[in-house]
């Protein structure tokens, strides 16, 4: 991969390329190219070999080139290139290279001794090990063992998780599934660990706590009752006696006599005082973000606030600002400093408005008229 500048010095060159030259550019980190060369160029995706043309390339060139190497050596080379010519080669290169001088077959432990790669009996054990819920001690014992043979963490993490998922894939898991999703999920973070085998050990403890636990099946939505329109709640049947009826009755029925009449709770709106919440709060409510969300803060004071009777819209000119304050924990941080000074949960929407006045300005009937000549001098600047 070329620096910045080696880019930009070939940039002229592919503007205006020799009539006899074709420059061809390959990498496997495409996202890294600049975008000035990118949209200069013509591309071509190559997708990765598969397994069994790598060894049949391989087994050629060891025909070829007079190396003695058996099959499980070559699929363990191809698996390790993950699809590269270029580097199953180089690794096929490396194993003539140590094994020149002794003139024997290639095995497939020679190879996994060349690449650091733990036997596959040793990782067997090991899941064994974690799905009996063994001791901690003999986990340990074990991974200490592979530390010994020169095995690196990341690459017993990684043995693992390709074990623990073939398996899945499968159906046929080594660990409950459970233990297995969570087991390869902090196996990813083993190789970019500052200490990969403290990590390593800590996690496959952990996960011998899980052994026996099932995943069980999300219970299935159950359909919601129809509710009458006009209410809240189901009905409620409430007997009432003939005889406690209003005395003006000229007759009063026998006070043996009952009916069943249907009363329909009525929903009454929550009459508990609190401020309202309008444009003079505003001002306080900037304030206390201030306080503690300077960030937060800053994007907002570059708002037009809209306010109505359910909430408030913020307008912003620029989309920037509006994405910004747009994501949900940051309009919950708003709406809790509204609710401690108003008592009221209120909606805030986000928009954006091109036209929109400048950041920070409030309603004109809220906005003082000494104001008007103040942002004129000094345009959208904040006045405190």
């Amino acid at each position: 991969m070329l620096t910045r500048e080696a880019f930009n010095a070939l940039l002229k060159t592919l503007e205006e390329p020799p009539a006899h030259v074709v420059f061809i550019l390959a990498t496997t980190e495409a996202h890294k190219l600049p975008e000035t060369i990118v949209s200069r160029t013509q591309h071509y995706t190559f997708k990765p070999v598969s397994a069994a043309k790598v060894i049949a390339h391989l087994k050629h060139i060891a025909s070829e080139e007079g190396i003695k190497i058996d099959d499980d050596a070559l699929a363990l080379l191809a698996a390790h290139g993950e699809g590269s010519f270029r580097d199953s080669i180089s690794v096929l290169d490396q194993a003539r290279s140590a094994h020149a001088s002794d003139k024997k077959v290639i095995t497939a432990a020679d190879v996994q001794q060349l690449l650091g790669i733990a036997p596959e009996a040793a990782i067997d054990q090991l899941i064994i090990t974690l799905a009996s819920g063994a001791q901690p001690g003999v986990i340990l014992s074990q991974l200490t063992e592979l530390y010994g043979q020169g095995l690196q963490a990341a690459s017993i993490a990684n043995q693992l998780a390709v074990k623990l998922r073939h398996s899945l894939a499968n159906n046929q898991p080594l660990l409950e599934v459970a233990q297995s999703l969570q087991l390869l999920k902090y196996l990813i973070e083993v190789q970019a660990s500052h200490d990969p085998e403290r990590l390593l050990e800590i996690h496959l403890l952990e996960s011998t706590t899980l052994t026996g636990i099932q995943i069980q099946p999300a219970p299935q939505p159950q359909p919601a009752p129809i509710a009458p329109k006009t209410s809240v709640a189901p009905p409620v049947v409430k007997p009432v006696i003939d005889a406690v009826k209003p005395a003006t009755r000229s007759k009063p029925a026998p006070a043996t006599k009952a009916t069943a009449e249907l009363i329909l709770p009525v929903t009454t709106p929550d009459t508990t005082a609190r401020a309202p919440f309008e444009a003079a709060i505003w001002p306080d409510v900037l304030t206390n973000i201030k306080k503690q969300y300077n960030t937060i803060y800053g994007v907002l004071r570059m708002a037009t606030p809209i306010f109505t009777p359910d909430g408030i819209e913020l307008q912003f000119k620029f989309a920037f600002h509006q994405k910004r304050l747009n994501e949900v924990k940051n309009k919950q941080i708003i709406a809790g400093f509204i609710k401690q000074l108003t008592g009221t949960d209120v909606a805030i929407v986000c928009t954006y408005v091109k036209d929109a006045a400048p950041g920070g300005a409030l309603p004109e009937q809220t906005k003082p008229a000494a104001l008007d000549s103040i942002s004129n001098i000094f345009g959208g600047a904040e006045v405190l």
